[in-house]
């Protein structure tokens, strides 16, 4: 739990006093009245023209930062400039060469300076702060500046807006193809019909070692392993900081516009509780003391690599709760080594740790064990000492952490789903039950898809229940595995009730159009099917840790 040094130190460093002051008066700058800046196309002017200082080209913030879009507020008493422009932040300090954007530490050029009351900053800054692309025409003395993103500062050889995770290098592939692989049921498996030829290149977002081997991680779930034939380029500082700050704001700017969709403070934080979880996995390397990954323990770390220990989460969380208007804590318990968040409804507090939400998840639904909780209830969940100046004694939530094993949220048309004696619906408040299936069924596995709700029984077979309520049965029979994938129905079936023999089948989503795909003399020997992201058409499955695989 505890805050590595490094960042102790740099908190000092940036809130310290014993910043650079840079004084400026009519001697230290002169006045650029011949420079024409355009912005977006359009030539704009202002009360106080661009000045010149120490040779650096500065222009008036307010001016600039406005006609991009950005929603800039001044503090007189701390000298404070507070630009926002969506889910961005930029803070910088006047006579101080530091600024933050995005929270992140910058050094400006030249510091931030009041020139006849307009704050006035380096050219170069513009560009840093907001993503805008800044050109100076020296022949026309003029200064082209655009609208654009955080991304397009950084080299098209390492980026683009498809990446959702930051790299740490690439590959080259020089001498001989080389075979990909996914994590399968028990070990990395080749993927079918895949490899890298000669030439080819790849990022990489993560060196693993496995039974002796090193890989490196080139997709969500895809592999290469290390050799003489693959050549690994670690991605330069500047451009893993540059992309740093554009996939993070890319996943802030995504979770905040979707809860800002929500009807209530209670399905906004709902909303994003779950894409936050969705979005990062626990860093038990680093928790065990097997890294040191100082951004785990950030909310960079957890937004911008998907990785992240409790700290990362209680800071994600509080950072994105802000940007929507809920009021949030972070809580600590020395004891337990642990922190996590204490939110704000209606004015009631209450507890939500993601963390043990996250840890403690099944890998598509929610149990919602640790939402919306009071002290009483999160005394429950095995949380004790922490430390706040707030108490949560409400106990109007406590029906999402009831005898319902898992959840599944639709959030464009409010409802959520859960299994409790049959299949159930309800509003995201849980205001509107609805019952889908009939009690007497058990139901053993659920999948939601965009057309309908799919389920298998003990012994009645696979149904599908439409999400208006209409129930179909798609085949009879004891369902052992099944998946939706590719708009065709994947299913295995015990053929008999006294024998193990199970086939394997693939057919329309209607149940029609069935076709027989493989046989096994024991259903034991099986797993369930498995599908990569990575992959596209191709589902897996696996007997006897043989692998086997389907085109859809």
């Amino acid at each position: 739990m505890k805050r590595k040094l490094i960042w102790f130190i740099l908190c000092l460093w940036f809130v310290g006093p014993h910043l650079p002051v840079h004084a400026a008066s009519a001697a230290h700058f002169s006045e650029m009245n011949d420079v024409r800046v355009v912005i977006d196309g359009k030539t704009v002017t202002f009360a106080q023209p661009p000045i010149q200082i120490e040779g650096r080209m500065m222009l008036p913030l307010r001016g600039i930062f406005e006609h991009l879009g950005a929603k800039v507020t001044w503090s007189p008493d701390t000298q404070t400039v507070v630009a926002t422009k969506g889910v961005q932040e930029v803070v910088l300090w006047v006579n101080r060469n530091i600024a933050t954007v995005n929270y992140r530490p910058v050094i400006m050029e030249i510091p931030a300076t009041i020139i006849h009351n307009s704050v006035m900053v380096p050219l170069r800054f513009v560009s840093e702060a907001l993503g805008a692309k800044v050109n100076w025409d020296q022949h026309t003395r003029t200064v082209y500046i655009s609208s654009g993103e955080i991304g397009d500062r950084c080299s098209p050889d390492w980026y683009d807006k498809s990446l959702t995770e930051v790299p740490i290098g690439k590959i080259v592939v020089e001498k001989t193809s080389q075979p990909v692989y996914h994590n399968g049921y028990l070990d990395l498996d080749p993927v079918p019909d895949m490899v890298l030829a000669p030439g080819t290149e790849r990022k990489v977002y993560e060196k693993i070692r496995i039974d002796g081997n090193n890989f490196y991680r080139i997709g969500t779930n895809l592999f290469v392993k290390a050799s003489d034939s693959v050549k690994f380029i670690p991605i330069p500082y500047d451009q893993r900081t540059c992309i740093e700050d554009a996939v993070l704001i890319h996943h802030m700017e995504r979770i905040v516009n979707g809860a800002a969709k929500q009807k209530s403070d209670v399905t906004k934080l709902m909303y994003v509780y779950t894409e936050l979880m969705d979005l990062v996995q626990y860093d038990f390397d680093t928790r065990n003391g097997l890294s040191n990954n100082d951004l785990s323990y950030t909310w960079r770390g957890a937004l911008a690599y998907g990785l992240a220990v409790c700290e990362g989460y209680s800071e994600a969380l509080k950072l994105l709760l802000d940007k929507i208007g809920i009021e949030s804590i972070i809580v600590r318990s020395l004891p337990m080594d642990h922190v996590w968040n204490m939110v704000k409804i209606d004015g009631k507090w209450y507890h939500v740790d993601a963390t043990w939400e996250d840890t403690n998840k099944s890998t598509l639904y929610y149990s919602l064990k640790y939402f919306l909780l009071s002290d009483e209830g999160i005394i429950k969940q095995q949380h004790h000492s922490w430390e706040s100046n707030v108490k949560a004694t409400s106990n109007q939530f406590a029906g999402y952490g009831s005898n319902r094993s898992t959840y599944h949220f639709d959030f464009e048309n409010g409802r959520l789903y859960y299994r409790s004696n049959g299949l159930w619906s309800d509003s995201l408040d849980l205001r509107d039950p609805v019952r889908l299936t009939p009690e007497k069924y058990s139901i053993r596995d659920v999948q939601y898809a965009e057309d309908a709700i799919y389920f298998s029984t003990l012994n009645e077979g696979l149904f599908r229940v439409t999400y208006d309520g209409k129930l179909e049965l798609l085949h009879e029979g004891r369902i052992w595995k099944f998946l939706v994938y590719d708009n065709k129905l994947y299913f295995m079936v015990n053929e008999g009730f006294t024998d193990r023999n199970t086939a394997v089948y693939v057919s329309d989503l209607d149940g029609s159009n069935v076709k027989l795909v493989n046989r096994f003399v024991d259903y034991r020997t099986l797993t369930g099917f498995y599908k990569n992201s990575d992959i596209d058409g191709v589902i897996f499955y696996y007997s006897d840790g043989i692998q086997y695989h389907i085109k859809s």
